[in-house]
């Protein structure tokens, strides 16, 4: 026999050995969990994790474990949640932060809303336990923070693309009505959350129906206080309501806030700036050539003012058409 052919056989038979091994190997091991290898292979991620005897919903709220585990047990959660597990991730979502490791268990707590709204797990439950976490005084401003977040993205989702259920009329109602309650509670000197609530209302004011201008109508009153000067707050909230002058209804006071803090003098670059901004929204052809000196200018605010520049000519040019 040439030596080719024998040298073919050799390894045709090495391969035969080594698949049969292959093959006692994980039958054993199959016999071993106490499953044929077959039926192994044919679970699902909940019942791979329970023969491994991990729980998932442990793996999101053990505070002992790496948050970057934490976040990977968030994002493997199974799509088919039980009644039991739902409720142990929402009360995972009310409970008080830890003393030690805050900001690991706030990353954690922000990927379990995440998650939650994204994979299609968007159950009768999510909509009153984002509500309670907006209402809910005692809670951590920040955790807050997230569930108005959180509410208005699901509310934005009208088709349900991303969630795979868009929010009925109860639901929307409920989650507006809570986020209401927050800008009426708000200690706006002291926590964030008015302005994040804000800025958050404001990406969601363009789909038809939209409740959001009748909001902000109402607010307009505080939004300009704040943003004057008038009403102290903190600066992240006061750049709030810089940033939400172009969605109040009257764009003539609007633009009078604006041009006022834009090229005071007494006012820091953090609040000249979004004014400045805002200009290229709600000014007028009276703004041009103050933007444009400023423009032209080594102010902070230079960049600014070219791109409100630029947008408000646009405008100006649009109206002419």
């Amino acid at each position: 026999m040439p030596l080719t052919s024998k040298r073919n056989l050799i390894a045709a038979g090495t391969l035969v050995l080594i698949t049969a091994a292959a093959i006692l190997l994980w039958q054993r091991i199959g016999k071993d969990q106490g499953q044929h290898p077959l039926e192994i292979s044919r679970l699902g991620h909940r019942e791979r994790q329970q023969l491994h005897g991990a729980d998932p919903i442990d793996r999101v709220t053990n505070a002992s474990l790496p948050w970057q585990e934490r976040v990977a047990a968030a994002r493997n959660l199974p799509l088919d949640l039980q009644d039991t597990e739902m409720t142990r991730l929402l009360a995972f979502l009310e409970a008080p932060l830890p003393e030690s490791g805050r900001e690991q268990a706030l990353v954690s707590l922000n990927e379990v809303m995440e998650q939650l709204r994204l994979r299609g797990r968007v159950t009768r439950e999510y909509a009153p336990a984002l509500a309670h976490l907006i209402r809910n005084p005692d809670a951590e401003p920040v955790v807050r923070d997230y569930a108005v977040q959180h509410a208005v993205q699901w509310l934005a989702d009208t088709g349900g693309e991303r969630s795979g259920r868009a929010p009925d009329s109860s639901e929307s109602a409920l989650m507006l009505d809570s986020i209401g309650v927050m800008f009426a509670e708000s200690d706006i000197e002291q926590h964030t959350m008015w302005g994040t609530t804000l800025n958050a209302l404001r990406s969601l004011a363009g789909p038809a129906g939209s409740p959001v201008p009748a909001i902000m109508a109402g607010l307009q009153p505080q939004i300009m206080a704040i943003a004057s000067g008038r009403q102290p707050a903190l600066l992240a909230n006061h750049v709030a309501a810089l940033q939400c002058l172009q969605s109040l209804p009257d764009q003539e006071a609007a633009s009078a806030v604006a041009r006022s803090v834009a090229f005071g003098s007494s006012h820091t670059s953090p609040l000249r700036l979004p004014a400045v901004a805002s200009l290229g929204e709600v000014g007028n052809a009276d703004d041009t050539d103050a933007l444009a000196r400023l423009a032209a200018s080594n102010d902070p605010a230079a960049y600014a003012a070219k791109s409100a520049l630029h947008r408000l000519t646009a405008r100006q040019s649009a109206n002419q058409k």
